[in-house]
C-alpha cells in the first residue's frame, strides 16, 4: 500500500463517517422537529402526499418578477 492508497482509504472512511454522523443528527432534528410542530409537519406531509398521488409537481415553479408592475 503506497501513501495514496493510504490517502483514498483515509480520505473516504472520514466522508462516510460524516455522512453517517449528519445523517444521524437529522433524523435527531426531523424528530424533535415535529414533535414540536405537530400541526405544521402534518400539514406539509398532507401537502407532499398530494404531489406524490400526482406522480410530479403539484404546478410548474414559475419565478415571480418582483419588478413588474402588472
Amino acid at each position: 500500500m503506497n501513501l495514496l492508497d493510504i490517502q483514498e482509504t483515509l480520505s473516504t472512511a472520514l466522508q462516510l463517517d460524516l455522512e453517517q454522523g449528519v445523517a444521524w443528527m437529522n433524523d435527531e432534528y426531523s424528530a424533535k422537529w415535529h414533535k414540536q410542530n405537530p400541526l405544521i409537519a402534518d400539514a406539509i406531509r398532507q401537502i407532499l402526499d398530494l404531489d406524490a398521488e400526482a406522480a410530479g409537481p403539484l404546478q410548474e415553479y414559475q419565478e415571480i418578477d418582483w419588478d413588474s408592475e402588472d
